[in-house]
């Protein structure tokens, strides 16, 4: 389900994105067109572009959904699961009082996974 006319949401327009793998030297492809790509391409997904969840009942493994597209026209479904993602819009930078100095650094955050074995004893 898709309000807009495509997939992707506002991540399909980034040029790029913060690295999640090592090294974390250069911006990594968003990857949002494989995704698409492999989402169409999936014969158990369904994709309802122009079109807003209406109504919703029931419970997990079984939802009973009304669908409004666009056009006004209701269409109703079942499904196993909703899966939602409200997205967000970006914040002009200009709002921003004069006051606020400008950020200097704006580095990746990076988060250290568990090692499989632990290290050997000196």
């Amino acid at each position: 389900m898709e309000k807009s006319g495509a997939l992707g949401g506002a991540a399909a327009n980034f040029h790029k994105r913060i690295p999640d793998k090592s090294p974390y030297n250069d911006p990594m492809d968003t990857g949002v067109a494989e995704m698409i790509a492999a989402i169409e391409a999936d014969k158990n997904i369904t994709v309802h572009l122009n079109s807003r969840l209406s109504k919703t009942d029931g419970a997990p493994g079984r939802f009973d959904v009304e669908i409004s597209a666009e056009s006004g026209s209701t269409n109703s479904a079942t499904f196993g699961a909703i899966v939602q993602a409200s997205g967000f819009t970006g914040y002009d930078a200009n709002k921003l009082p004069a006051s606020i100095p400008p950020a200097r650094f704006a580095g990746p955050w990076i988060c250290c996974r568990p090692r499989k074995t632990p290290p050997a004893r000196r």
